[in-house]
């Protein structure tokens, strides 16, 4: 039986196809993740990632490695969208990726929640963010993220005390908004490390 060279083209692709298929060529490494079964009655948050083994902080081992205390400008949908100063208690970033076995160099994060968010970050990005002084000024300082710790007298929806929280970007202004609230993640109770 001969082929044709048009039938010759569509039998290479389909062959080509398959092999890409069967070798995995279609997944993207950040699409791989470990199946992590949210528990909205966790108090602890774990990271882990593809190398060593996974670490378990509570409240407690949280307020071991340290708490500062710091404001952030952030922006959200309430209060018409105005910049806000909101101060919060936890740990940075870089010290508890750091604590768990990670760098913050070229590392991404997936973050699971007890209400159900999921969101990946690059890590060196919210690092790159700011706190402004005031609404006027447009004067700015770095700012690094943190691992915050809800204030128990408020009485969260879920008991993960954990909310990641970071800066805004340097083109917050007037007439060109950064809208940070929207992705800082509460109740975190998951942090997923990968190097892409």
């Amino acid at each position: 039986m001969r082929i044709s060279g048009k039938n010759r083209w569509i039998l290479a692709c389909l062959c080509l196809s398959l092999l890409l298929t069967a070798c995995g060529g279609g997944k993207k490494e950040s699409e791989e993740h470990t199946e992590y079964a949210i528990d909205p009655q966790t108090e602890s948050l774990t990271i882990a990632g593809a190398e060593g083994s996974p670490a378990v902080y509570t409240r407690a081992d949280l307020e071991k490695l340290g708490l500062e205390t710091r404001t952030y400008s952030a922006r959200g949908k309430e209060k018409k969208n105005a910049r806000q100063f909101l101060e919060f208690s936890g740990v940075d970033l870089d010290t508890l990726l750091e604590d768990a076995g990670y760098s913050t160099k070229g590392v991404f994060m997936k973050v699971f929640c007890s209400d159900g968010y999921v969101r990946e970050y690059d890590v060196e990005e919210l690092f790159d963010r700011y706190v402004y002084e005031d609404n006027a000024s447009g004067e700015k300082k770095p700012a690094a993220p943190m691992i915050a710790l809800a204030d128990d007298e408020k009485g969260w929806e879920y008991p993960s005390p954990f909310r990641l929280v970071y800066g805004q970007a340097d083109y917050d202004t007037g007439q060109s908004m950064d809208f940070n609230m929207q992705g800082w993640a509460s109740y975190v109770q998951y942090i997923e490390v990968s190097y892409q």
